[in-house]
This record gives structure tokens, sequence and C-alpha cells, in this order.
């Protein structure tokens, strides 16, 4: 089966040369998916640097799987639903960061604590012990109460960004703790 070019092809064509063992074909296959994904991609996913890497990563997952993969509706359904799980599973993915982060910036400020100075007083007691058990723990939450950005909080501690929020959380469990019981035990 002589292939036209790669725009003329459609991609089942396409996908039945690969598999009859035509050289070529496998790259004119995943170039004509990359068009197209990438095409679609934009429409959902709008920054392109993001489209990209949701397009890579679906090529990625066709090419693992495409040769021993049973098909129910065809080759190009499948491909089809791949990328979709994949755009959908990224706009799921941004949409928790995006919560993660407003709730992140508007409700955990302790700026109340300035205004009792009692408060200030076992707030800072807290933290020292804090400090003595756990420094990092400490270094999290006060960076976080200074407006560092979690970027910059990430950057100077190197950590990704679920480690910083698995560590705000385990400092603001003992905070409380230490308010209530005046130890962090």
């Amino acid at each position: 089966m002589a292939l036209k070019n790669s725009r003329e092809t459609g991609i089942s064509d396409l996908f039945e040369a690969v598999l009859s063992g035509e050289a070529s074909a496998e790259e004119k296959l995943f170039e004509v998916l990359s068009e197209r994904f990438l095409a679609l991609t934009r429409k959902r996913i709008w920054n392109e640097n993001k489209a990209r890497d949701v397009v890579q990563e679906t090529l990625l997952a066709i090419a693992a799987n495409y040769k021993t993969a049973e098909f129910k509706a065809g080759f190009t359904a499948w491909a089809h639903r791949v990328l979709k799980n994949r755009i959908l599973a990224h706009l799921k993915s941004e949409r928790s960061r995006t919560e993660k982060m407003s709730s992140f910036t508007d409700s955990h400020h302790i700026s109340s604590a300035l205004e009792d100075p009692d408060l200030r007083r076992r707030l800072i007691d807290c933290l020292k012990k804090i400090h003595k058990r756990n420094p990092r723990l400490a270094r999290t939450i006060n960076l976080q109460y200074q407006g560092y950005s979690v970027a910059e909080i990430c950057s100077r501690m190197a950590i990704n960004t679920n480690s910083l929020y698995i560590m705000l959380h385990r400092t603001r469990v003992m905070l409380k703790l230490c308010l209530k019981k005046g130890e962090i035990d």
C-alpha cells in the first residue's frame, strides 16, 4: 500500500500501514496525530506550552500501547479517547492547583495574632517549640507568613509544591494543638 501525502492520508490508513509493516508509516502516523491533537488541545488548554505537554503525554501513552491494545471502535476513536482523558486529567489538576492556591493565600493568614499580645506570645512560643522539633516545618510557615509565594518557598527550600502543602498542613496542625494545650505532642 503506497501512502499518499500525510495530509491526505487518514489516521486509520496510516495505522493499517503501520500494522502491515510499512517503514515510514509510524512516523507519519505520529506526525498526523501530533498536528491534529495539538489543534484540538489548544481549544481546551489555551496555554501553548501546557497544550504541547498534554499532546506529548498523549502521544507517549499511545506509542506505548497502540500495538497491543484492542480497539472496540477503531484506532482513531481510541487515540482520541486517550487525548480526551489526558486533557480532562490536566484540567482537573489545574483546577485542584488553583483551589489549593486560593485557599492557601486566602484563609491561612495569622494577622489576628498581631492584635492580641497574649496570642502573639503563645504563637511565638509554639513556633519555637516546633522549630526545636523540626526547623523545616517552622521555616515553611514563617516564609508563608512573610508573604512569599508558593514558588518562592519551594525554590528556597528545594522542595516541590506537594511537599510544601504537606509541611504547611503539619505545621498548622501542630500550631493549633500547641495553642490549645501548650505542647505540640
